[in-house]
């Protein structure tokens, strides 16, 4: 994240701990709820929060003016109140991202063992896709309306899939299973 000539920087350790630095010093530290492993977090700035998955596989907002400005808490004290909203997932999240739609607010696109769920920035879904393979990956496109989300799917049998909201577009067949997706203009 970054502020007006200031970078920051946010480290979740195993216990679900997040630590914030302002440049090279150390800003403050919360202890989150329900989590037992770190796992996928990413930064929204136009709500100026983090949405993080818990242990119990609910996908969670934390606005960054709320945990900064709250009393420190120790691990007998683990911080909910700064949560803005929680969404149950059911399923354990691969990764986590923010999809930037233009002419619209971003939405975040999580991806599960077996489904993709969208979200927007509030935490109401606005579309869910069921897999039927297990994928390894995903990377979102820009799109150029909020009616069309496009994004990347790699799975764990080779293939790339490209899907428009709940629609698959395109699917291509690789000699080996991806284990990153990124979009490139060449």
């Amino acid at each position: 994240m970054t502020a007006v000539g200031k970078d920051f920087l946010c480290v979740q350790s195993l216990d679900g701990t997040v630590s914030f630095f302002e440049q090279e010093s150390f800003a403050f530290t919360r202890f989150l709820p329900n989590f037992l492993l770190p796992g996928p977090i990413c930064y929204i700035p136009r709500t100026d929060s983090f949405i993080t998955v818990s242990s119990s596989w609910q996908v969670e907002s934390y606005k960054y003016q709320v945990l900064a400005v709250a009393p420190g808490c120790g691990l007998q004290g683990r911080f909910a109140e700064g949560r803005s909203w929680k969404k149950d997932n059911g399923e354990p999240v691969l990764d986590v991202t923010i999809a930037p739609i233009i002419n619209g607010s971003p939405v975040i696109l999580v991806l599960g063992e077996r489904s993709v769920y969208c979200l927007k920035d509030n935490g109401t879904l606005k579309f869910m896709k069921k897999l039927e393979y297990n994928p390894v990956c995903f990377y979102p496109n820009a799109s150029v309306s909020e009616d069309q989300l496009l994004y990347l799917v790699g799975t764990q049998t080779g293939q790339i899939m490209v899907y428009s909201g709940v629609t698959l577009k395109w699917a291509a067949k690789l000699q080996y299973s991806p284990i990153a997706l990124r979009v490139g203009q060449f």
